[in-house]
This record gives C-alpha cells, sequence and structure tokens, in this order.
C-alpha cells in the first residue's frame, strides 16, 4: 500500500501510514525508517534530516545516562561497601552500554545516510563533528565526516580532516 501511494504521489496519505505504524509500534526501528524514506521520496529532505535527528536523542541519552551509572559505580565507596555487589552491577552497566552504543551507532549511520540522501550534507557536518570531538578516536565517526563533507563540495575540508587523522609518522 505505501508503494501504491509512492507511486501514485500521494506522499501526505503515505507518510500518514507510516505515522500510523510508527504510532501502533513506537519501538519498531522499520516504521522509522520507512517515514525516512517517504520523506525523502516525497522532496521533503529538510522534514526527513529532523526526524532523523530526532531519532538520535533517545540513543544519546540512554548512553549518557549509562555512562554517568558506569561513574557513579567505578567512583572508589566507603569501607562499608559490598565490592561483589558494586561489580555484578557494573557488569549490567557495562552489557547494557554496549547494546545503546551499538544503537546509538546504528542511529548515528541513518542520519548521515538520510544527510547524504537529503541533499544536506553541509548541515550535517556540524553534528558530526561535534560527535567527533566526543570520540576523536572513532574512525568511523572520521569517514562519516570526511564523506559528508566531499558530498558538500567542501574538499579541502575533507583533506584537512583526513590529515588529522593519518599518523604522522606516515606523512613522511
Amino acid at each position: 500500500m505505501l508503494a501504491t501511494y509512492l507511486e501514485f504521489g500521494a506522499d501526505d496519505e503515505a507518510l500518514a501510514l507510516t505515522e500510523e505504524w510508527i504510532a501502533a509500534a513506537p519501538e519498531d526501528a522499520a516504521w522509522a525508517r520507512a517515514k525516512l524514506r517517504v520523506l525523502l521520496a516525497a522532496g521533503r529532505a529538510k522534514d526527513a534530516v529532523a526526524f532523523a535527528r530526532e531519532r538520535l536523542r533517545a540513543p544519546d541519552a540512554r548512553v549518557a545516562q549509562l555512562r554517568e551509572q558506569m561513574r557513579e559505580l567505578t567512583t572508589p565507596r566507603s569501607p562499608g561497601s559490598a565490592p561483589a555487589e558494586i561489580e555484578a552491577r557494573a557488569q549490567g552497566v557495562e552489557r547494557d552500554l554496549g547494546a545503546a552504543l551499538a544503537d546509538q551507532l546504528a542511529r548515528r549511520a541513518e542520519f548521515v545516510q538520510v544527510c547524504l540522501d537529503g541533499r544536506e550534507a553541509l548541515d550535517a557536518a556540524p553534528v558530526v563533528r561535534q560527535w567527533l570531538v566526543e570520540q576523536p578516536e572513532s574512525p568511523q565517526v572520521r569517514e562519516w565526516l570526511i564523506e559528508l563533507l566531499l558530498a558538500a563540495d567542501a574538499g579541502e575540508d575533507a583533506a584537512r580532516v583526513l590529515s588529522e587523522y593519518v599518523p604522522k609518522s606516515r606523512r613522511r
């Protein structure tokens, strides 16, 4: 049905259908991805980018929350605290953090792809630059930034980002 709506230019109906699906199953990422595709197909790239950016909030908040829990658990305690219990909780938080980081990475990849597909690369670059500040050792984030800059015809800036990544010993 969605494909039929899009085929006949009924973009509003297609969008309404994805909204219904999202309302019925908000945790199902497939419906959100369908909405992103509909927005892009309808030529509403800015709306698609805004929606993709909105989808970043929950995983970013979850990662921040779990990192704070980990920090609290690894802060030295008073002599009366139970180390085994704290260690078990820390392992659980670490496991949850790994899953949250994987979800965050997937959402970030989705955001970058939507920006590239919607030809909104230049507007996305500052967001990805911030990710690089937060994760300076991440080759994935650096690659995304370079790809966005190249797509935005900012080749000199992309070369600068790349040169910052190449170890100085390899530049000779």
